[in-house]
């Protein structure tokens, strides 16, 4: 390959980011939306920084891993499950 052809190459980047892959993987399976949500955020600095591939699969993590923290946070305060929670913790409700 001469000097002009190898200039004119597109840039090839690295193997896919392992740890965007494993963030993807947890945010699938909707129990480490957290986790999955934080490492998505480090395997973008790593994939930036290493030039490595799997942005899609970082931000799909991130993207879904909020929506599910979010998701559980509005759920653990709505007043219904709140109100059945303490119902049943001070005696208020008996059990069916």
């Amino acid at each position: 390959m001469s000097m002009t052809q190898a200039e004119n190459a597109p840039h090839q980047k690295g193997p896919v980011n392992r740890l965007s892959i494993t963030a993807f993987v947890l945010a699938l399976l909707q129990i480490f939306g957290p986790v999955a949500a934080i490492l998505g955020h480090v395997s973008l600095g790593q994939i930036k920084r290493r030039t490595e591939k799997g942005r899609p699969l970082a931000i799909m993590a991130i993207i879904f891993g909020w929506i599910q923290t979010a998701l559980f946070v509005v759920f653990l305060v709505s007043p219904e499950t709140l109100g059945f929670a303490f119902g049943y913790l001070f005696g208020l409700l008996e059990p069916q």
